[in-house]
């Protein structure tokens, strides 16, 4: 993260597919300052990235964590 952005001088993002919120959180505490994570209400829904959503309460201890790792 750090490279990127100081090769380039822009913001980094992390655009976040894994299951879970870990790799989020690890790359807000690596310096990325925009996080892409989806998120659904209902998992059982048939949508393509139902697996690596986060419910509503999961999406906020997410920000929780991320805010805190900062």
């Amino acid at each position: 993260m750090e490279t990127l952005r100081k090769s380039f001088n822009y913001e980094v993002a992390f655009s976040d597919h894994i299951i879970g919120g870990t790799t989020a959180i690890l790359s807000a505490a690596l310096g990325a300052t925009i996080i892409e994570k989806y998120f659904t209400q209902r998992k059982k829904l048939k949508a393509p990235y139902r697996l690596c959503s986060l419910k509503p309460s999961e999406l906020k201890n997410m920000i929780t964590a991320i805010r805190l790792a900062l």
